[in-house]
């Protein structure tokens, strides 16, 4: 019974729009805390992998979700491809930022957690 209760509200079309539209909103904030100065960055005082892994899961959930369940690679592929993206622009940019090898694994270790998460939610 939970399962399928799970499964139709993770399927439903609003469910998957508001979805959506968290993905812009988590994905413009990841944006933005990527490229602005270092310490202008509010955040807690906690690891700078766990805060990469928290908002990979945050974007890689919602986006799970709008997708649909059969879409687990795409979605991989598309969060893990836009977290290469930010670090490459670190490394470009003049906010005194860097690009990490260990940014990018934790963003692919949060975003593998987020899919596994929704993928267990819905039953698959």
């Amino acid at each position: 019974m939970t399962r399928h209760f799970m499964h139709t509200l993770l399927t439903h079309h609003i469910i998957r729009l508001a979805a959506g539209l968290s993905v812009i909103a988590v994905a413009i904030l990841i944006g933005v805390y990527s490229v602005i100065p270092a310490p202008d960055v509010p955040a807690p005082q906690v690891s700078d992998k766990l805060k990469h892994l928290a908002a990979y899961l945050a974007l890689s959930v919602p986006l799970s979700i709008s997708l649909g369940p059969r879409r687990s690679l795409q979605t991989f592929m598309l969060v893990v491809s836009y977290g290469i993206f930010m670090e490459t622009a670190q490394a470009m940019g003049s906010a005194g930022r860097e690009a990490s090898l260990f940014d990018i694994l934790a963003n692919i270790t949060g975003t593998s957690l987020g899919i596994v998460t929704i993928r267990l939610a819905r039953g698959c």
